[in-house]
């Protein structure tokens, strides 16, 4: 494929894609699903750590889950980085102090290092790369985002994890180079399917730039299959619920465990702003209809799955 069909694929994906982002009804179960989908992918693609979705949901809950080794307790910070990517820079922000906020975030398991001295790192860090990253925000065409990305991955620049922070600043740069600002697309699963190709491609601009169209082209299809997967078991659960069943907040509890599928009893409780007890009869329904199964924990804050949310 030549690089301009590759470019003109990745530009109908997305633009598919941010079509039916437009119209999709919830939002917040869509960029849930990204940063937990887009978690797991940086987590294998920089730090080689192939977690289990159910563990980075635990992790959400408590970063000092036990059953966790300490390199999956970086999953968390990961997650939060994402979703500061995504979210782009406030209005009054300086761009370069997001970025090394988003950095910050990915960091935050380290919770022995020198504070003042990683601050520096940071500041450092951005500007070694200064010009690649102030030409992908002030002209954010697809060539300029790619290289920017390529150089971030490739340099030396936030103490050795390039790859990890070009990867996290990439759904943000995609959504700009590619004229979609509702999409949420990342790039880590897609370089991660070929890890000795995406190697390869990365040390040398021309050839990467058709290796980056072809990861937004995956990318941008996987999320539209995604979303539609989305909607199908978000309509599936709530059938599973009889009409004489079904509350008013049946509906809420179910988008909750769609935006993460593992809950806490006090987790749903504050998020429906319902009591305790008013909870547990929620649970107890979803639980008889088969939408939710109980896992660990005590009576009074146990927590509970939907197995069909993680599926998607």
């Amino acid at each position: 494929m030549t690089e301009a069909h590759a470019l003109a694929a990745a530009f109908a994906a997305m633009a598919r894609l941010d079509e039916y982002t437009r119209h999709f009804r919830n939002p917040e179960i869509a960029r849930a699903w990204f940063a937990r989908s887009e978690t797991l992918a940086v987590m294998q693609a920089s730090e080689g750590e192939l977690l289990q979705e159910a563990t980075l949901c635990h992790l959400l809950i408590d970063d000092l889950y036990e059953l966790s080794t300490l390199k999956q307790r970086l999953a968390p910070c990961i997650h939060s980085a994402i979703l500061r990517s995504i979210a782009g820079p406030a209005s009054d922000e300086d761009p370069l102090d997001w970025i090394a906020a988003i950095w910050g975030e990915s960091e935050r398991s380290n919770r022995h290092r020198d504070v003042g001295a990683a601050q520096w790192r940071h500041e450092a860090s951005i500007n070694e790369i200064l010009a690649p990253i102030r030409s992908a925000l002030t002209t954010p065409t697809p060539e300029v985002v790619a290289e920017c990305v390529r150089q971030i991955w490739v340099g030396r620049a936030f103490d050795g994890r390039g790859k990890r922070m070009a990867l996290l600043l990439a759904p943000f740069l995609i959504q700009r180079a590619f004229k979609a600002p509702l999409v949420q697309c990342g790039l880590a699963r897609a370089l991660a399917r070929d890890a000795d190709r995406t190697n390869e491609a990365v040390v040398d601009a021309e050839s990467w730039l058709l290796h980056f169209y072809a990861a937004v082209e995956e990318s941008a299809s996987r999320s539209y299959e995604a979303l539609n997967t989305l909607a199908r078991v978000k309509a599936d659960l709530a059938a599973l619920l009889p009409r004489e069943r079904e509350t008013s907040r049946s509906g809420p509890t179910i988008e909750l465990f769609l935006q993460r599928p593992i809950q806490t009893a006090q987790d749903i409780a504050g998020a429906i702003g319902s009591s305790d007890f008013g909870a547990r009869l929620i649970i107890d329904k979803l639980i008889k209809a088969g939408v939710i199964t109980p896992l660990d924990g005590s009576r009074q804050n146990r927590s509970y799955i939907c197995r069909k949310a993680m599926a998607a």
